[in-house]
Parts: C-alpha cells; sequence; structure tokens
C-alpha cells in the first residue's frame, strides 16, 4: 500500500480537523508522507511539519489554489474554466507567496461582508461568531455559510442548503464571488516559492459548455493542459478517489504526454465529511515508480 497522501485539509480551510489531529490520523492510517493543502491558505502548514516531527512523519509544506482559466483560442468560444492548482514543496517565508495570501484574505472578508448584506436583505441574520464556530482556524467560506443554515433549520443537508434558491442557489448569492487567481499567477507564485505546481482532480474542472460531453471534456483537458505545461504546470493529480482505471490511466498518458509528473491525492476532509474522498480510497493502484521525484522535494 503506497504510504504518500499530498492533498489533505485542515480547519485552517474547510477541513474538520486541526493540522496536529490531521497527522496523528494520517499516523494512524499508515501513511508517512503527506502534504497539507489548505485552499488558498497556509496557516496551518507549520503546525502539521511540527506534529510529523516525534512521529517520523514527512509533512510537506503545500496549498491548493482556486483559480480561473480563459479558453481564448481553443475549439469553443472564450470561456473561463475553474480549476485548483496543488503546490508543493513551498518556502512558507516566500514573499511573492505571503503577498499573495495577504491578498486572498483581503477578498474572502470582501465577499463575506457582501454575503452578510445578501442575506439580511433576505430576512436572514448572521453573525461571524456563529460562522466561526466549526473553524478553529477562522477559515469562512460559502461552506460556512451553508453548514450553518443547517444548524439553523433552513436546510436538512448542506448539500440542500446549496440547493436552495432561497439560499445559496439565490442568483443574487451566487454571483457574490470572492475573485479567484488566474492559474497562470498560481503557477507563477509555486514557483517562486520553490515548489512544484501540479492540477488537482482534473476531471473535477468546470467547463461549463462540455458538462453533458465525456468525449469532447476529454478533447479540451488535452488542449488545457498542453496550455497549463507552456505556463509551467510540473504535473497532473493522476491518483484520485473518484478516478477509475480507465480515468486513470488516461491521465497518466496525458502527464506523459506532456512529460509531466504525477501525483497522489484523496482530498480528505476529515471525519464525517465527503465520505468518498478518504486516506486509501483509491479505486486503483498506484506505481511507486511513479512517485519517485517527492523523495527530491
Amino acid at each position: 500500500m503506497i504510504d504518500i497522501d499530498l492533498h489533505l485539509h485542515t480547519h485552517y480551510s474547510d477541513g474538520t480537523e486541526s493540522p496536529k489531529d490531521l497527522v496523528e490520523r494520517a499516523h494512524r492510517e499508515g501513511l508517512r508522507t503527506i502534504a497539507i493543502t489548505d485552499h488558498d491558505g497556509i496557516d496551518g502548514v507549520r503546525a502539521a511539519v511540527r506534529a510529523g516531527i516525534p512521529l517520523g512523519m514527512r509533512v510537506i509544506p503545500g496549498l491548493e489554489f482556486s483559480t480561473e482559466w480563459q479558453s481564448e483560442g481553443l475549439d469553443c468560444e472564450s470561456e473561463k474554466h475553474t480549476m485548483h492548482v496543488l503546490g508543493y514543496g513551498i518556502d512558507l517565508e516566500s514573499k511573492p507567496l505571503q503577498d499573495k495570501m495577504q491578498e486572498i484574505r483581503k477578498s474572502r472578508a470582501e465577499r463575506n461582508e457582501k454575503l452578510y448584506r445578501a442575506f439580511r436583505e433576505k430576512g436572514i441574520e448572521l453573525g461571524q461568531e456563529e460562522l466561526e464556530v466549526d473553524s478553529p482556524g477562522k477559515f469562512v467560506g460559502k461552506r460556512s455559510f451553508a453548514a450553518t443554515f443547517v444548524k439553523k433549520g433552513f436546510a436538512d443537508s448542506i448539500e440542500e442548503a446549496f440547493a436552495s434558491r432561497h439560499l445559496m442557489a439565490d442568483p443574487a448569492i451566487r454571483s457574490i464571488r470572492k475573485e479567484k487567481t488566474s492559474s497562470g499567477e498560481a503557477i507563477r507564485i509555486i514557483h517562486q516559492a520553490g515548489g512544484k505546481a501540479f492540477l488537482a482532480h482534473p476531471f473535477q474542472l468546470d467547463y461549463p459548455s462540455l458538462l453533458r460531453d465525456p468525449e469532447r471534456f476529454r478533447q479540451r483537458l488535452v488542449l488545457v493542459v498542453g496550455r497549463l505545461s507552456a505556463l509551467g504546470l510540473d504535473g497532473l493529480e493522476c491518483y484520485y478517489p473518484t478516478h477509475d482505471q480507465e480515468r486513470t490511466d488516461f491521465l497518466l498518458a496525458l502527464a506523459d504526454q506532456n512529460m509531466m509528473l504525477v501525483s497522489i491525492g484523496s482530498d480528505d476532509h476529515g471525519p464525517g465529511a465527503r465520505k468518498i474522498k478518504k486516506i486509501h480510497s483509491f479505486q486503483t493502484k498506484a506505481d511507486p515508480d511513479r512517485l519517485r521525484w517527492i523523495e527530491l522535494l
């Protein structure tokens, strides 16, 4: 069994565990090398690295950027694709990285303030403290709003809160977004911090015009990965819980085609969250030789 997992979240983004608890659980699960990849933030990384030392765990500093990429020049009209870019082996003291983290925190706070006002106009009062109650790391994202609605009895589940047109699916609410980092900028910042940039869960990319056409989706993915490779993307997250053998083989071939590295990540968010995406929940076996590069980080 592979003892590596390079895609894990703590409560410094939308995970449910502290960095220390996550590292200790990963150790109990038999992992020996992990990466902490919180969404658009690095606040929990140092604590995770410290927690790994007495356990003999290697904790790789990382993060997961939420990004947008414009599809100009491809086989379609200009279209924004949303995607996540993982960074591994980053220097937490990098000034470009630190500056970007400050910018993202400011953008998220401004977005949240707009959400407060929008819900207040709908007759729903929300306070910062109740949104932070399940996030000791003080991270507040849209999922925090959805979870609070469940607690208030406005919805039976987080999924229902996101689907409700009275709540998160209200077009006025959905239009309130924090400004996303461009994929090219995310890759550049990761490299400036001495890290490697990987495309996360490629089959979860948001291509609005292709969601119901699997074959064209794959064709677009080939084109997009080629363009991202030209921007410096180092690799693809090929081993992932929702990738069956066919998808895994497709991505491995795509990585080879672009001379890219291959990563493995469960996207585990902690006990009680995202049951499909858990440590050791992969449908396919990973090739250890594909992961040798991690030793050089």
